[in-house]
């Protein structure tokens, strides 16, 4: 089932009110991923484009999403829809500044003694085993270069990391 126009003239609306710049960011991470230059992508990529887009997202809301970005469920979200979701994005999720202080935040409550440093070891456990776990190989690249020889990681190194992806 194709958009709509009422559909189109609410993703214009919420486009309008964007700033260029968002857009901008948002049109060159989808462009990335449009290899043939249709306009649009596969909804398998729409978590990728996403985070290319700067977004820092779950693999459930990117679920949540997909829905409206592929609203006829032909599996390919077209440019506009992924605007549109990208504009619903940045008003439901935290920025990346937003983010990285709330990542800060959430280090400072397991560093019981306030060193600024966490043991690799546990932050490996934390992250493997809380919320959307990641996988070891996972944290392993994430850690790499971070930890001292005493086997601690400074978290501002680690939160400065994971707001450049």
């Amino acid at each position: 089932m194709p958009i709509t126009a009422k559909q189109k003239g609410r993703a214009t609306q919420q486009r309008r009110k964007q700033p260029p710049a968002d857009e901008e960011v948002w049109k060159a991470a989808f462009k990335r991923l449009d290899k043939r230059s249709r306009g649009a992508i596969a909804i398998g990529d729409l978590g990728e484009a996403l985070r290319r887009a700067k977004f820092v997202l779950s693999e459930e809301e990117v679920q949540d999403y997909a829905k409206d970005a592929d609203p006829d469920a032909s599996g390919t979200v077209e440019l506009p829809n992924f605007l549109t979701v990208a504009a619903r994005a940045k008003a439901e999720t935290l920025s990346p500044e937003q983010w990285a202080q709330a990542l800060d935040e959430a280090f400072l409550t397991f560093d019981k003694v306030e060193a600024g440093r966490l043991k690799a070891e546990d932050l490996q456990g934390w992250l493997t085993q809380l919320g959307e776990p990641l996988e070891a190989k996972e944290v392993a690249q994430m850690l790499r270069g971070l930890v001292d020889e005493n086997g601690m990681v400074v978290y501002q190194d680690l939160v400065k990391r994971l707001a450049k992806l």
